[in-house]
């Protein structure tokens, strides 16, 4: 694989359940959702919307990405709660044309042009 290799982990929980507690050093990423109810993971927890998703991310010195269920409108407003990133699977996977999708979430990332 070459140079560093990035560990991350993934949360469930809700704010106030102190998912983080000792685990800052654990890994260099986490990954919090979900956000919206998503169909590409059949054990998904309970989704916690972009509020939510914020709260926990909040609860950590890690940098947090956010996934599950995101559609594009969800963006901005993750950006905005301080997380790092998105995972996006469905999003993608399921539209007429999967370039034109990532390409919205790059846009909606970046913010108003």
């Amino acid at each position: 694989m070459g140079g560093r290799v990035a560990f991350g982990m993934g949360v469930r929980g809700l704010p106030g359940n102190g998912p983080f507690e000792g685990l800052d050093h654990v890994g260099d990423y986490v990954g919090i959702g979900v956000v919206r109810a998503t169909s590409s993971k059949a054990d998904a927890p309970e989704a916690i919307g972009v509020a939510g998703v914020g709260a926990l991310a909040r609860g950590t010195a890690l940098p947090a990405v956010a996934i599950g269920g995101i559609v594009v409108d969800d963006v901005p407003g993750l950006r905005a709660e301080g997380l790092a990133g998105v995972a996006v699977v469905s999003w993608i996977c399921a539209a007429d044309n999967p370039r034109t999708a990532a390409e919205e979430l790059t846009r909606a990332w970046a913010g108003p042009a």
